[in-house]
């Protein structure tokens, strides 16, 4: 991945800025105070850095910044995971764009390929593209985790660092789950006994399905079985009465019907919806009689039934709405206790896998520690090898291994970077004895020395020329084209002697028209960059053109493009 265009719009001086950059290395310069800082504070703005007030362009009410890099249709796997958590599902060959807005209200909006995110977010995903190195901003060489990551790189150890990283997560999780278990098994012990009460109290209860619905009918049978008597022999005396019953004047009444039919035969239907009813009577006057002949009042059933509806009652009290409730909880109870008896075994497993995966983290860790020292002053040496030929020749880099109270996913030992810039001097930490532009050159000789595993595509270098000579600069320059090869670089520069060796150029200017001062970033080529250059060494005289000419003729600013890494360029 590469940037390979940054937009600007309203920003301080900058009014509207479109530009195009090629994968390789890039110098940018310009006059002190041209507006070169407002280019690298669009990117810090990109990496989620708090704007200031006042930075909306004088007039406008909103300020944007926009990158757009090009992937390659390859995106680094934790950068695509990252991506996909924010919902962002980029098709293949399809550019990453980043923006930033600030309003003049102090409002600020952030998008990640036209999704709207935090900014905080968009500083996590733009800091997996960009790292810059400069006096304000040293967003890696500081950090014991990127110095790690370098000597695990520099080890060949990387392999060995992940799978300490793994064991670890493994182990944790198992000890995790063991002591899961273990407080789990005591809470149980705790309440075995009411386990088991319940579970008895529950299945002496000899509770089915349905049971319930069955003894509320039988109930209310046996609380009314003298008023269901009394109204069946009514029922059935008003079927069965000589005089006034309704069997009896049915058969009147077909007996008449049987004489309307003889003298009209058009009746003869009539009498077959009579035949209708008596059989309907007849089939009704049986019910009657059987259900009489069933119904007893029987005190002493009515009170098993409900004794039995109150113990039920008071189950669901305890366990659940209904007997399926209730019948669930004692499933539950029987569960649980059954799992008192696997406990044992099943934290015996448990502390056996963690067990064994504490012995393999042991055994991991202490390679990548042996790994790790015998690399450390190796590292070391070459770094300052390579830091003498950027000008810091009194800078030594001790690599300081400090073993930890334990093992953590890290490894047995902190990784920390010290220096000494003067003889005599005890080490100390990068940030405290270090200035930018050393920090930078650092940075640079790590970057050279180590096959840094990091997948950040885009390192800016800033002021990485502070207090260097001439000849100094041409290594610097010739470090940072080799750098080129696996990463996209930008270098902010006032030296001709590293611009003299960037595959592109571009320069800063500041102009004014209309009262109003404006920042533009041009390209250079030919007689124009050769200006620029004459005017980084002194001035346009001959001897500035001629050494100009000079360092673009021996400096082939062709990028050595072959063996860069494609996941990353």
């Amino acid at each position: 991945m590469y940037l390979a265009r940054l937009k600007i719009h309203n920003l301080a001086l900058v009014d509207a800025l479109d530009v195009e950059f090629e994968p390789h290395l890039t110098a940018v310069t310009g006059e002190t105070g041209a507006g070169k800082s407002m280019i690298l504070g669009s990117l810090l703005l990109l990496l989620g850095q708090r704007a200031e007030t006042g930075l909306v362009r004088k007039g406008a009410s909103r300020a944007s910044i926009e990158a757009v890099f090009v992937t390659n249709g390859e995106i680094p796997g934790d950068l695509l995971l990252s991506l996909r958590h924010l919902g962002v599902e980029l098709e293949p060959n399809e550019p990453l764009i980043l923006r930033r807005e600030i309003s003049d209200n102090g409002r600020a909006l952030a998008h990640i390929a036209g999704r709207l995110v935090p900014v905080r977010q968009l500083g996590e995903i733009s800091s997996r593209l960009l790292d810059i190195h400069s006096q304000h901003d040293q967003q890696s060489l500081t950090q014991r985790r990127w110095q790690r990551d370098v000597l695990d790189a520099f080890a060949g150890a990387a392999p060995l660092a992940d799978s300490v990283r793994s064991l670890f997560d493994q182990w944790s999780a198992a000890q995790r789950e063991h002591d899961d278990w273990l407080a789990r098994e005591r809470e149980l012990r705790r309440s075995e006994d009411l386990l088991r009460f319940q579970l008895n109290e529950i299945s002496n209860a000899h509770l089915s399905p349905g049971e319930e619905s069955l003894l509320l009918e039988r109930e209310n049978i046996l609380a009314n079985a003298e008023e269901l008597t009394s109204t069946t022999n009514a029922l059935l005396s008003l079927l069965q009465h000589e005089e006034h019953g309704l069997s009896p004047a049915l058969q009147q009444l077909q007996r008449l019907l049987l004489h309307m039919q003889q003298l009209d035969p058009h009746t003869a239907e009539w009498s077959a919806l009579v035949s209708t009813a008596q059989d309907n009577l007849s089939e009704f006057e049986r019910l009657c009689s059987s259900y009489a002949d069933h119904i007893e009042s029987d005190p002493a059933e009515l009170a098993r039934v409900q004794a039995r509806l109150h113990l039920i009652l008071q189950l669901k009290k305890k366990y659940g709405d209904s007997i399926p409730d209730i019948l669930a909880f004692a499933e539950k109870a029987k569960q649980e206790l059954a799992a008192l008896g696997s406990f044992e075994q099943r934290v015996h497993e448990l502390k056996a896998r963690a067990d064994a995966l504490r012995a393999d983290l042991e055994k991991t860790a202490a390679e990548l520690s042996a790994r790790r020292r015998a690399a450390a002053p190796k590292l070391a040496r070459a770094v300052e090898k390579e830091l003498a030929q950027l000008g810091m020749h009194q800078t030594r880099l001790h690599i300081a291994l400090q073993p930890l109270d334990a093992i953590s996913s890290a490894g047995a030992e902190s990784v920390e970077f010290l220096v000494t810039t003067n003889p005599g001097e005890d080490p100390k930490p990068l940030a405290k004895v270090a200035s930018g532009g050393e920090l930078s050159r650092i940075t640079l000789a790590l970057k050279c020395v180590a096959t840094c595993r990091d997948d950040v595509p885009v390192l800016v270098f800033d002021e990485i020329d502070a207090g260097i000579s001439g000849s100094v600069a041409h290594a610097v320059g010739e470090r940072l084209r080799r750098l080129s090869a696996s990463h996209q670089v930008f270098v902010i520069t006032h030296m001709a002697q590293i611009a003299a060796r960037a595959a592109s150029h571009f320069a800063v200017s500041k102009s004014v028209a209309a009262d109003r001062t404006t920042v533009a970033m041009s390209l250079l080529s030919g007689p124009a960059r050769e200006d620029e250059l004459a005017r980084m060494l002194g001035g346009d005289s001959k001897a500035a053109r001629a050494h100009a000419r000079e360092l673009l003729a021996s400096d082939n600013p062709a990028p050595p493009s072959s063996s860069r890494k494609k996941s990353s360029s």
